[in-house]
């Protein structure tokens, strides 16, 4: 039977494009007034509007017992076909804006042979049907059950990691680009400006830096903190129609669901830092998933025994400790 997306769809990309194009004519009407830079922006906007529109009466989905179809009519025409007995994985990601309309946005992964393909968007109810059609196999479907769910307390071992650790120097690098393209397309900033404003940051008192460098080593941790929490909020592991299923977020929610039958085993990683807070990170290894360091995480940190715990309830019992290469080992050539 032929779908399409949910007719709410073309409002969440037309109310982005709304935003954006408002924020440009309102600065153009700041700076020259009713220019001609002005009127074209309202012509952008109502053209994102109608092409929104658009893609959204031309574009159908089509669920076969074999295969799913994708297809396209905006300008030339176009079908794309996965078959079903190729797809790794299903994954569902909710915006801030598509929660607040009741949407979801459904992913298709087929591995390198089947492509991939994606409902941008669906109802909820819809995609979680989607899913629960696409990853459906012959064999008995265990019911649903919890594996393991990420406690409030270990937001607090995000400061172990480098990359959230460092979120701050990227968010300060973000923003102070946004404000020198703003200000240099506004003629607010100009070569004598900048010269003396490095003029005035080496000449600040010495008290001054301390308090700055001070600032930002405690921001470092507290910044890793807050982002770590809006990425894995709720961080839930769980087994539904013969998949293990990971689902995180705050603002934007993901759940990526992981074929059991690919599943070929975990991967405890860790750092220096983590390592000697006896933290670890939990990694499923399984086939044919793509950005499978991202879609297959199982934990993001947590203290190692809790990731035990749940390696073993995904893959069964764990082997005992490993064995270290023997010290001639170091001198072998490779």
């Amino acid at each position: 039977m032929t779908a399409r997306l949910h007719p709410l769809t073309f409002v969440v990309g037309a109310v982005r494009e709304l935003l954006a194009l408002l924020a440009a004519g309102a600065t153009g009407l700041l700076v020259g007034g009713l220019s001609t830079a002005f009127y074209f922006t309202l012509v952008g906007l109502a053209f994102g509007l109608v092409f929104h529109v658009a893609n959204w009466a031309t574009f159908t989905y089509v669920l076969h017992e074999d295969r799913i179809e994708f297809r396209r009519a905006l300008v030339g025409r176009s079908v794309k076909s996965i078959p079903r007995d190729r797809i790794r994985g299903v994954d569902i990601t909710a915006s801030l804006p598509h929660r607040l309309l009741g949407l979801a946005v459904v992913s298709i992964d087929a591995g390198a042979d089947g492509g991939e393909g994606e409902l941008n968007a669906v109802s909820l109810g819809e995609a979680e049907r989607l899913r629960g059609v696409l990853l459906a196999r012959d064999a008995p479907v265990p019911p649903r059950r919890t594996l393991g769910r990420m406690r409030r307390r270990w937001y607090l071992y995000a400061p172990l990691s480098g990359a959230y650790l460092l979120t701050p120097f990227a968010l300060a690098g973000s923003l102070l680009g946004t404000v020198y393209n703003l200000g240099d397309d506004l003629g607010l900033i100009t070569r004598e400006r900048v010269e003396t404003l490095g003029h005035d940051v080496v000449g600040l008192p010495t008290a001054v830096v301390l308090a700055l460098v001070i600032l930002t080593l405690i921001a470092m941790p507290v910044m890793s903190v807050i982002v770590f929490t809006l990425f894995n909020w709720d961080f839930t592991v769980h087994e539904r129609d013969g998949s293990v299923v990971a689902e995180r977020g705050l603002v934007t929610r993901r759940s990526v669901s992981l074929e059991r039958r690919r599943l070929r085993g975990v991967e405890l990683a860790d750092n220096p830092f983590e390592r000697a807070a006896g933290v670890t990170r939990l990694g499923a290894l399984i086939t044919g998933l793509g950005d499978a360091a991202q879609r297959g995480r199982l934990l993001p940190a947590a203290p190692r025994a809790a990731a035990e715990a749940l390696a073993a309830r995904v893959v069964g019992n764990l082997p005992g400790p490993l064995t270290a290469h023997p010290p001639a080992a170091l001198l072998a050539r490779r």
